[in-house]
């Protein structure tokens, strides 16, 4: 949405849409920095190098007579350019 859009629509104080575009170019312009240097950052891995970007949480299967240890839990997936390549 605009500014101008917003303002003009009288529901909104001006100073707060003012406020609300500014905080919301700020964050932008935060992720632009961390994008930039994970860019910087990754120019120096050597190739094959793995990242981890981000853990998820999942539901994992157990029945009686299963093994507990922690190589059940904690699983690794390897995701290639968005298609899965190995789970771990």
């Amino acid at each position: 949405m605009k500014k101008k859009k917003v303002t003009h629509k009288n529901r909104y104080q001006p100073e707060r849409v003012s406020d609300y575009f500014e905080h919301e170019l700020n964050l932008r312009q935060e992720k632009i920095k961390l994008v930039d240097f994970q860019m910087e950052q990754l120019s120096v891995l050597p190739l094959g190098s793995e990242i981890r970007e981000r853990e998820l949480e999942t539901i994992v299967d157990v029945m009686v007579g299963d093994k507990w240890d922690e190589n059940t839990l904690n699983k690794t997936i390897v995701v290639t350019d968005g298609v899965i390549t190995e789970i771990r």
